[in-house]
């Protein structure tokens, strides 16, 4: 095992920069090497997807005890020495010495810095629950859409599916066509209910899922994370998406 020591490392296809990105950790989160190849690690992530990630991007398992994660969109680790670091939301971070305004924290390959506290959730604590979800959709709008991407650097349209339920404890598959077989089968358009997963495609296959939010609309990560919908008579209709609504999933944990 391994631990991610940088804000966002790729999994790659192979083990080469310019190979596709697959999909990504983030800060804190272990890792499964199996084995390694000119700088690159062959790993397996929770999901279960494997691939190549730079072995400069992890940190040997040891004893990390992460205690807290990144509740905002993005904070900063201020360190004596070096730059400062940007993370994203979900990266986690180890505690060492709590304080009012900042807490000292330290990072899986020893280096040390400060968080601002309020950027901060304690693992275990508070955590984040089902009516914490309109400010997490709130903090991740606007972000812009890199394939492979699951942080708020980039999210695909399926990381940010996985991303935001993972924050809320709920393990999800990390392609569409996989997170189309959870949860029990929504067909109607029009009952669907608030945070039912939408899926679209042509034929047989799934290549797009979205968030509903109640009547008709939708976030999702399309050119950047966004709102629209599918009632034609919205201003931010999505004609080519109508047409090609499959059906929904409701996710039982996330259902009143």
């Amino acid at each position: 095992m391994a631990i991610v020591c940088r804000a966002v490392a790729g999994l790659r296809r192979h083990p080469d920069t310019a190979s596709e990105l697959l999909t990504q950790e983030l800060l804190g989160h272990r890792v499964r090497v199996h084995s390694t190849r000119g700088g690159f690690a062959r790993c397996s992530l929770r999901d279960g997807y494997t691939g190549w990630m730079p072995v400069s991007s992890l940190a040997a398992d040891g004893r990390y005890p992460a205690t807290h994660f990144v509740k905002k969109r993005f904070a900063w680790i201020r360190g004596k020495a070096g730059g400062p670091i940007l993370v994203p939301m979900g990266c986690l971070v180890k505690v060492e010495t709590p304080g009012r305004a900042r807490h000292v924290v330290g990072l899986p390959d020893g280096r040390h810095g400060t968080v601002a506290a309020g950027a901060l959730g304690e693992i275990g604590g508070e955590g984040f629950g089902l009516s914490d979800l309109p400010g997490i959709l709130e903090e991740v709008k606007g972000t812009p859409y890199l394939w492979g991407g699951k942080s708020t650097f980039g999210f695909d349209c399926s990381g940010l599916v996985q991303f935001v339920f993972g924050l809320l404890g709920i393990a999800l598959p990390r392609d569409s066509g996989d997170q189309a077989k959870r949860g029990r089968l929504a067909r109607d358009i029009h009952r669907l209910r608030i945070y039912d997963l939408i899926f679209f495609g042509m034929g047989d296959g799934i290549d797009h899922v979205a968030l509903h939010l109640g009547g008709l609309d939708m976030i999702h990560a399309s050119g950047y994370v966004r709102v629209e919908s599918l009632e034609a008579s919205s201003p931010v209709f999505r004609s080519d998406l109508h047409q090609k609504y499959r059906f929904a999933r409701r996710i039982s944990d996330v259902q009143g």
